[in-house]
């Protein structure tokens, strides 16, 4: 949302091209672009917490973990947790 200046990011693969390093290239290119040309000042994911590779790819390129958002949507009957993960302009790497 521009006037706000963030944005969430969302992304899925198919298991047989996981551990490749596709998905930490795009989330470089979609946050360059973002940053650069969106002129945003954050950008979030939200993540199942059990998500490991998820989580690593978030962190590897620059992401950190905010905080758990306590079932925050209703999912397959359930209630489902999402750990927060954003990333920062002002410590985003592509800005040395």
């Amino acid at each position: 949302m521009k006037h706000h200046y963030k944005a969430a990011i969302g992304y899925e693969l198919s298991p047989e091209y996981w551990y490749q390093g596709f998905m930490t290239e795009v989330i470089e290119k979609i946050v360059e672009y973002g940053f650069h040309h969106l002129e945003l000042n954050r950008i979030e994911a939200f993540v199942e917490p059990k998500n490991v590779g998820s989580r690593r790819v978030l962190e590897k390129t620059g992401f950190r973990e905010e905080g758990v958002l306590k079932e925050h949507y209703y999912w397959r009957n359930s209630f489902v947790d999402n750990v927060v993960f954003a990333l920062l302009k002002n410590d985003y790497k592509g800005n040395e």
